[in-house]
């Protein structure tokens, strides 16, 4: 079964915006409101089976593929991160465009 709350944004990029890193919390505006509070990162740009797709009796889920997809950019991202520096291996060039590429086709407007 997967996961209820399913984020459209990975949480190890979330957790580069915490606001208070024990919790893992983080600032939110909502311009709808015109009001800033805080909350934890699950419950931010998630949704509640997000990468499900229901057709009538059985769901399909792309979730296992989204984690695949992140656990195979992470160590790049991090390295990125720890470093500094963007390296022009292939290996980075690759896995940055994986990312972008899913992030974008991973929306609601999509």
């Amino acid at each position: 079964m997967s996961a209820q709350n399913q984020h459209y944004v990975p949480k190890f990029i979330l957790r580069q915006f915490l606001s208070d890193q024990q919790k893992e919390h983080v600032a939110v505006y909502d311009k709808h409101e015109d009001k800033v509070f805080t909350t934890a990162i699950k419950n931010v740009m998630a949704e509640r089976r997000f990468h499900d797709f229901v057709f009538e009796d059985w769901i399909a889920s792309f979730e296992p593929v989204a984690t695949k997809i992140e656990q195979t950019v992470l160590p790049v991202y991090r390295n990125i991160l720890d470093t500094r520096r963007l390296e022009r291996t292939l290996e980075t060039q690759v896995a940055l465009a994986m990312l972008l590429a899913f992030q974008f086709l991973r929306t609601r407007a999509q």
